[in-house]
């Protein structure tokens, strides 16, 4: 069975972005190793999971990038969640069709090691809400942005309680990366090129939200 994980690079008073503002400060914290753990991730996965807002950007941008990152989103398959697109979607990508949740529990269950979603919105919630979600790793950097919705803003406590802080590393002291697994799991290993320090702390409250606002 494969893991789904859920990446986000968060403020440190935990807004998710929605804004250019937000992404042109986060940016210059990119630091080479927050690069590698950012690249080291994309390869991980069989597949991504995205809503119609991440699709939509992501299918026009990364097709005219070049490199061995580009190569790889470009390649690997896809899976979206929309009510509004059609098939054929183009960029290797497959429509997810009927009963979203039912259909990504499905992929779950085939053969291979895990599927990634970058952004959180609607169907975030949605796998949360059918307890599909076993990993959310959260990039926090050092700035505060104010406005901008957070990853369990609704329902936070509900979420969290399923899930404890696993793993913490510094990105030489400038974007820790902190992983949270599900109750009685282990998280998948994170980079093994920095120093790190594990914790078995339920957590409680509102988690930081995600990077990308994800729309069906």
């Amino acid at each position: 069975m494969r893991k789904i994980i859920v990446e986000a690079e968060v403020s440190i008073d935990g807004a998710m972005g929605g804004d250019p503002n937000f992404f042109q400060q986060i940016f210059p914290f990119h630091s080479a190793d927050v690069t590698e753990y950012l690249s080291d991730l994309l390869f991980m996965p069989d597949a991504l999971l995205m809503g119609q807002q991440t699709y939509t950007f992501f299918a026009q941008v990364w097709p005219t990038r070049q490199g061995k990152d580009a190569d790889r989103m470009n390649s690997m398959p896809k899976y979206v969640a929309s009510r509004t697109l059609k098939e054929p979607l183009h960029w290797n990508t497959t429509l997810i069709q009927g009963d979203v949740a039912e259909e990504i529990r499905k992929l779950k269950q085939a053969s291979g090691t895990s599927l990634l979603q970058y952004g959180v919105g609607e169907l975030t919630h949605t796998l949360l809400k059918h307890g599909l979600v076993d990993e959310i790793r959260l990039l926090v950097f050092p700035f505060s942005f104010g406005a901008g919705p957070r990853i369990f803003e609704q329902k936070g406590r509900h979420y969290a309680e399923a899930f404890r802080h696993q793993d913490v590393q510094f990105r030489r002291r400038r974007a820790p990366l902190s992983a949270f697994g599900k109750q009685h799991e282990e998280v998948t290993s994170l980079s093994r090129t920095s120093a790190h320090c594990t914790t078995s702390a339920k957590t409680h409250g509102h988690m930081p939200h995600q990077k990308a606002v994800d729309s069906r």
